[in-house]
């Protein structure tokens, strides 16, 4: 289903159905939610997800970027028909506690002091750190020292533009856009990440 679209992004959703294959239902909801892209028009007839030696996924014959993730219970894929970077990132909500004993492997000293502590910060951290390193798709990046947006109050799981980050001048300094998804059925955290592009009416 679509979920909403920010600067003219789309963005898809589905359940992970059980099965004793995890890896193959997650497959399987990615497939659904491109065979859905493609009847709303989104995405040429014939497209399919192929994945760069980094891992990247992208629809071949086509400018449009795509970015694609899953957890156990949801699948979410996130496409602009114009090639703008993009980034997606979902997250289980029982993955805050986990998060906590890596903290330092993703959080700076300073970032800590603000996100740290607390699981469901933690993990929106996380999605953010995940989705900019996907838009910005430099190899090597290290988690660490991707920028985090200001906090938002009462944001933890609401539908709004988070702000902008600005990863380093040795990454290629490139200004990212964050939005805050609430995905009606899940209970996990979702975040996605623009790209530089002029401001739209999707905006």
């Amino acid at each position: 289903m679509l979920i909403c679209r920010f600067r003219s992004v789309s963005v898809y959703g589905c359940a992970v159905e059980p099965s004793a294959s995890r890896h193959a239902a997650e497959t399987a909801a990615v497939a659904a939610l491109v065979s859905e892209c493609v009847r709303d028009g989104v995405l040429p007839p014939g497209a399919a997800i192929s994945h760069r030696e980094s891992g990247a996924p992208y629809i071949e014959g086509t400018v449009a970027s795509v970015s694609v993730s899953h957890c156990r219970e949801f699948a979410l894929l996130a496409v602009h028909a114009g090639g703008l970077p993009i980034g997606i990132d979902a997250e289980s909500a029982n993955r805050g506690g986990q998060l906590e004993r890596v903290a330092s492997k993703f959080l700076s000293e300073e970032q800590a002091s603000s996100w740290g502590g607390e699981a469901a910060l933690m993990l929106r951290a996380w999605t953010v750190k995940e989705a900019v390193y996907k838009c910005a798709g430099v190899a090597g990046l290290p988690l660490r020292s991707i920028p985090l947006p200001e906090l938002i109050v009462g944001a933890v799981n609401a539908n709004v533009k988070a702000g902008e980050v600005t990863i380093g001048h040795e990454y290629g300094a490139m200004p990212i856009q964050l939005y805050y998804i609430n995905v009606p059925h899940f209970a996990g955290l979702v975040t996605l990440a623009t790209g530089a592009a002029k401001p739209d009416a999707g905006d």
